[in-house]
């Protein structure tokens, strides 16, 4: 028994293994579920995989707004007689894949670059997405433009700015701005996002970006997934 990125049981070429009866977890095709499809597979661990790749059923007709938000108690699975709650991995992150033969995959890094700002001022950046991706990481850098090109004794390249990032909806995956080395990485040690990526459905992010000393060069990546469709390229088929 082999196990995959997430420790759950697989065979040797990463398909899901139910560890209770050593058979094979299968979506709603009948087909047995790649570890690469099912970062949340919704069969690990015993449970029920008839609604595998499914979205959620919509509410009632008469369902309504409830005034009084759920508690964690509240969210645990309550029937069926299956467990409450199952364990997955967070790091590293695992984007979902289309389980479509005609979806492609491209990696791309989108960037912004903010020079010599004043220090104080936050700066906002737009990056503008024409195709659906997901952003696996996010990072970043400074470098001093001043004479000597050094930073202060004990401030770090992400020690020196701000940093926030806001979806066009006006989602924020960061609430607040906030010293960017709790945000941002570098391409050593990736400044992951964790689960499955964040979800970016074309339109653009808006990056916020407040120096905390003056001249400075300011790089930020996004490290993405950018997936193409049938109608962003054509095949003889």
């Amino acid at each position: 028994m082999y196990q995959d990125s997430f420790g759950r049981p697989c065979d040797q070429n990463g398909y899901l293994v139910d560890p209770r009866t050593k058979e094979y977890i299968r979506g709603p095709n009948g087909q047995p579920v790649h570890s690469s499809q099912a970062p949340a597979a919704p069969g690990y661990g015993g449970m029920n995989t008839s609604n595998y790749g499914k979205e959620p059923p919509p509410p009632p007709m008469d369902a309504s707004a409830t005034l009084t938000q759920p508690k964690m108690a509240d969210l645990g699975r309550r029937d069926d007689g299956q467990p409450e709650w199952y364990r997955m991995a967070w790091f590293p992150t695992s984007p979902f894949f289309s389980t479509r033969p005609d979806v492609g995959y491209q990696p791309r890094f989108y960037s912004v670059e903010v020079l010599n700002a004043a220090a104080g001022t936050e700066v906002v950046s737009t990056i503008q997405f024409d195709l659906p991706c997901r952003v696996v990481a996010i990072n970043g850098s400074s470098f001093s433009t001043a004479a000597g090109n050094t930073l202060p004794v004990g401030v770090g390249p992400r020690d020196s700015f701000m940093f926030r990032m806001e979806y066009t909806t006006g989602d924020r995956l960061h609430i607040n701005s906030r010293i960017a080395s709790l945000y941002v990485g570098t391409a050593e040690r990736p400044g992951e996002i964790g689960g499955v990526g964040y979800t970016i459905d074309g339109g653009s992010v808006s990056i916020g970006i407040t120096p905390l000393i003056a001249n400075l060069r300011i790089n930020i990546a996004l490290h993405c997934v950018e997936m193409r469709g049938p109608r962003n390229y054509v095949t003889s088929r």
